[in-house]
């Protein structure tokens, strides 16, 4: 039986009340606020950004704080920390934690390549709590699905991963050596580098540095000297997913990949970090952290470095321990 809601499907409510979809086109979207001086500017993705309201009024927000909790009434197995179902068709993501960016991402992405990922249709700030409303895609997590999957199945999935993940790599950088987001601006990964925005870099040196808490390499010479080969070499910059696990992979009973979600940590890294990071606490099966190299290309010597700055230096601004 489907589940049904009071709203219509092909409506969303926006900072004026209920958007209608079909006039999506026709929104103003104001641009993003310029980066300062002291940060990196490079060349940003040719859609607009999203609106940032200075003022919301009361009623308008009190009748979008009524359809999220009517949201988690009608729809609570679509529940997660920071996502809200709001119709059959319709999800929103919100938080302070939040940011434009990802939606802008996610723009970038659909425009770009053939990685299936949900449609964004409006995104706004106001008094720094972000709302981006994306459809909603039907499907299981990988994460729970993959256990019981075949082994054809499974390579069926790896082998669709490897193809997307290829074209996400492929995109050409119009960063140089730059560590950013998609608009150039700072970037944000909760699990490895903490709450704060961080960035961007204009180098790889730079963000070598940041991640080991500004600490000289020659510290690591008796520590890690995976860690000082992975920091001194050169890499290409990459665009990076920044969160690759099997809980942002949603796959159909075929093992059809239906999208890859999550798009907040994703930027330009170096092209290592996007095998490393997976590893870090991946909560997946032996078998699928197997596979990882086999997506992303393998970067041993990377990740053995990375562990170690896991283990002595933790989150950036953590104190540095031996």
């Amino acid at each position: 039986m489907s589940e049904s809601t009071g709203l219509n499907s092909d409506s969303v409510p926006g900072p004026l009340g209920l958007i209608d979809m079909t006039n999506i086109n026709r929104l103003t979207l104001a641009p993003q606020s310029p980066l300062q001086p002291s940060e990196t500017e490079v060349e940003t993705p040719t859609r607009p950004s999203f609106a940032q309201i200075a003022h919301l009024p009361q009623q308008k927000s009190r009748f979008l704080d009524i359809q999220i909790r009517l949201g988690r009434i009608l729809f609570p197995r679509s529940i997660s920390f920071r996502t809200v179902r709001l119709s059959p068709r319709i999800l929103v993501k919100y938080g302070f934690q939040v940011d434009r960016s990802e939606a802008e991402t996610m723009r970038f992405i659909a425009d770009h390549t053939s990685i299936p990922l949900p449609k964004v249709h409006d995104c706004y700030s106001h008094n720094g709590l972000t709302h981006i409303f994306m459809q909603f895609i039907e499907g299981e997590e990988l994460a729970s699905a993959w256990h019981s999957m075949s082994q054809q199945k499974k390579f069926r999935v790896v082998a669709q991963l490897q193809r997307y993940l290829k074209e996400l790599r492929e995109l050409p950088s119009s960063t140089g050596g730059a560590v950013c987001n998609i608009s150039g601006g700072a970037l944000r990964d909760a699990p490895r580098i903490g709450e704060k925005p961080f960035g961007p870099f204009s180098s790889h040196g730079d963000f070598h540095a940041f991640i080991r808490n500004h600490v000289p390499l020659e510290k690591f010479r008796r520590l890690s000297q995976a860690t000082i080969n992975s920091h001194t070499r050169e890499y290409s910059t990459k665009f990076t997913h920044g969160d690759f696990a099997p809980r942002n992979i949603l796959v159909k009973k075929d093992g059809t990949i239906a999208a890859i979600l999550d798009w907040e940590c994703a930027g330009w890294f170096p092209e290592y970090w996007e095998f490393t990071k997976a590893h870090f606490s991946p909560c997946a099966a032996r078998d699928w952290v197997s596979l990882i190299g086999s997506m992303t290309d393998r970067y041993d010597e990377q990740l053995e470095g990375e562990q170690a700055l896991w283990k002595y230096c933790g989150e950036p601004g953590n104190p540095f321990t031996v």
